[in-house]
């Protein structure tokens, strides 16, 4: 979806590391595909740190290829109680 000459978006259900997989099968290409500087990921109520083991391990590989990218990533949360909470312990883990 383009909305002018300056701001593009688009939207993917399903997992990360799929989306990318179709940019390129390296990084470098994935580079050249989603410019750095022109490039954020947003995860809206992700979900990842409720608790729910299962949609957790769904997470695992995909905050890590981000995280490795090292795009710029936004996750917003239902609530700053318990989402908030386990996900901030979920990057807590992975940046040990």
């Amino acid at each position: 979806m383009n909305k002018n000459k300056r701001l593009s978006a688009e939207f993917y259900r399903g997992k990360t590391t799929d989306y990318l997989m179709g940019l390129g099968e390296s990084d470098d290409q994935i580079f050249k595909n989603l410019a750095k500087e022109k490039t954020l990921f947003i995860g809206f109520n992700p979900g990842f740190g409720s608790g729910y083991e299962a949609l957790l391990e769904s997470w695992a590989c995909d905050l890590v290829k981000l995280l490795d990218l090292r795009y710029p990533v936004f996750f917003t949360q239902a609530n700053d109680f318990s989402d908030l909470k386990g996900e901030t312990m979920v990057f807590e883990v992975l940046f040990e």
